[in-house]
């Protein structure tokens, strides 16, 4: 593989797993149980992450590889079962697919930008602020936009009258906004030496077991088996995608990309790709505000990318 195969390759093995991973948390019922759902979902990933270590290292010893992992792996694991929660919740609190995920990763983007500069010295130009202003405003039109929607509903899914109902509607994007950035940053700072597959099967683990406590907390007293009788076949595609995020976002920042701008890249793909999915899937219409919004978000991040 060449050397500009094996640099982008991550990025668009990120964009690809990002949209199937939105597309199945969309798909995931209302009716399920999402700590049920997710249990299911981290068993796959841990047992497809097993498979694939020792497919990739026939002859590694996996004591000895997880014996080199740090604090990196249970903290990627923490924030992976926040980030699942929030995508599961962003859609059945109402969001559009072509935006719920926008929105939060664009303030992911901005929040890299600004991690990169502090913290590993990146640059930061007089185009880059213009752009960051531009990822702001168009999150900003995006979001009242969306707010709009449900509150000329009404009675749809939720009406966003009250406080309460507010709070409702904007606390998953924030659980995923800061989630994601976390995350990022822990990717990033994951050593080198540490084996990819096995910091992603102690990850997993991680979120199989704070799966575990969420689900006995929610049920308060209810059978657990009877809340994985809605579970369907999308906890294990959303593993199989889970896997695929993981596993090439440390390759991603090992391939050499900054923070910033491969964050910044992989989000306005990712962002483009969902708007076309959402209207030619959905039937989810692009208003004038939401279409200036989304325009803004990309020009914004085309002029952090300069």
């Amino acid at each position: 593989m060449s050397e500009s195969m094996l640099y982008y390759a991550p990025l668009i093995l990120i964009v690809v797993g990002n949209v199937l991973y939105n597309v199945v948390g969309k798909a995931v019922p209302d009716e399920a149980n999402p700590f049920a759902t997710l249990i299911i979902t981290y068993l796959v990933s841990l047992i497809a992450s097993t498979v694939l270590f020792f497919a990739v290292s026939p002859h590694a010893s996996l004591l000895s590889a997880l014996s080199g992992l740090n604090w990196a792996s249970f903290a990627l694991g923490i924030t992976i079962a926040l980030i699942d929660v929030s995508v599961i919740m962003v859609y059945r609190v109402g969001w559009d697919i072509s935006v719920g995920t926008l929105v939060g990763n664009i303030g992911v983007s901005v929040l890299s930008v600004i991690a990169g500069i502090v913290f590993w010295s990146e640059s930061l130009t007089f185009v880059m602020i213009i752009g960051i202003v531009f990822c702001l405003a168009g999150v900003t039109a995006t979001s009242i936009s969306e707010e709009r929607k449900h509150t000329e509903a009404g009675t749809g899914r939720m009406g966003l009258y009250g406080l309460r109902n507010r709070i409702r509607f904007y606390s998953p994007i924030l659980i995923m906004l800061v989630a994601r950035f976390v995350y990022m940053l822990v990717q990033k700072v994951t050593p080198l030496e540490i084996d990819p597959f096995a910091s992603v099967m102690v990850a997993y683990a991680s979120c199989l077991f704070c799966a575990g406590v969420a689900l006995v907390f929610s049920v308060r007293g209810k059978g657990i088996g009877a809340s994985f009788k809605k579970v369907n076949w999308t906890a294990a595609a959303f593993g199989a995608c889970l896997v695929l995020l993981d596993v090439s976002t440390l390759w991603l920042f090992r391939a050499g990309w900054d923070l910033s701008l491969g964050t910044l890249l992989m989000y306005v793909l990712q962002a483009i790709a969902l708007v076309a999915i959402g209207c030619a899937f959905y039937r989810e219409r692009i208003t004038l505000a939401r279409g200036a919004g989304v325009a803004a978000c990309i020009i914004g991040i085309i002029l952090v990318m300069l």
